[in-house]
């Protein structure tokens, strides 16, 4: 993925939202999903980009969907659009990654 540093922060803030939420310290999400305490830190400030598989480790460790953390809840009409074309390319995504 390739995102302007607007759409990181968006993406952080969600993954922000949801660890809180689920009351998980950045420290254990980060166990939980496998990366350091550093990088859920840069992710959360929109300061790192993260890869589309460690969006899929960060998800399962918040027992959420990939998509919950790309897409925003607030677009307007073309939302489930969007939708539909993040969920297709996850589905794309996850399928190479199976086959590896």
């Amino acid at each position: 993925m390739k995102l302007d540093v607007k759409n990181m922060r968006k993406i952080g803030a969600r993954i922000s939202h949801v660890r809180r939420l689920r009351q998980l310290t950045q420290a254990k999400l980060a166990e939980l999903a496998g990366v350091s305490t550093t990088y859920i830190s840069k992710i959360e400030r929109g300061e790192s980009e993260p890869k589309l598989a460690v969006v899929f480790k960060i998800a399962s460790a918040l027992q959420t969907s990939p998509s919950d953390l790309l897409i925003d809840a607030r677009f307007g009409p073309d939302r489930e659009q969007i939708k539909k074309q993040a969920l297709s390319l996850l589905r794309q995504v996850r399928s190479l990654i199976d086959e590896l």
